[in-house]
Order: C-alpha cells, then structure tokens, then sequence
C-alpha cells in the first residue's frame, strides 16, 4: 500500500509540472502605458537597497522662490518600509521649517 502512494505522488507530480511550465506570463503579453501615466521614469529614480529589499523614490515638488538666492526645496518621500503618515501609506515629506537668528536677543514685537 506505501509502494502504491508513492507511486500514484510521483505520477501525479510528473503530470503538473509541464502544465505548469506551459501557462507562464511572457514579457511580451504585458503592454505598459504610453504617455503621462507610463511608468518609465521610475527606475531613474528609485533606489533600492538590496540588502533589505527596500525601495525608496522621491518626487519633487515646485515651490515659489523665496528671498534672492533663497528658494526652499520641498520633496515627497516614498519608502516600503515606511509608516503610515498623514500623506499616505509609506509616504512622507519633511515640513520646512523656519529658524531665526537670536544672536543679538530675542525679537520683541511690542507697538513700541
């Protein structure tokens, strides 16, 4: 009866695997978009950390210039390792923010 299991497994296995091996997914049947929605781009700038199989892209976003030879830089951040945050599911962007300078003192904003 255990030579008869074995044998029926055997046969069973060798009858799936050239089913398996015809159905597979060719490159050629996989049609990308064209256009504003291809996804071309994107290996240009993403970076992918092959010890941990993380990818990591980042998008720029226009903002207005600031002050003469001032223009502050703003960039949305995606990592699949990330947490969720406010701008979605493994995204994240750092909020500027603004530092003055206190050498002199304290800025005093009084009507005086």
């Amino acid at each position: 009866m255990n030579t008869l299991n074995r044998l029926v497994l055997v046969a069973i296995l060798s009858l799936s695997v050239p089913a398996l091996a015809q159905t597979g997914v060719s490159d050629d049947r996989v049609s990308l978009p064209e256009g504003p929605g291809s996804i071309e781009g994107i290996g240009d700038n993403a970076d992918i950390d092959p010890n941990m199989g993380m990818m990591r892209y980042s998008v720029p976003i226009r903002v207005p210039g600031g002050f003469p030879g001032m223009s502050p830089s703003l960039t949305l951040s995606y990592s699949s390792a990330g947490s969720t945050s406010i701008v979605g599911m493994g995204w994240s962007m750092e909020t500027p923010s603004i530092e003055r300078l206190t050498l002199r003192g304290v800025p005093v904003y009084d009507a005086d």
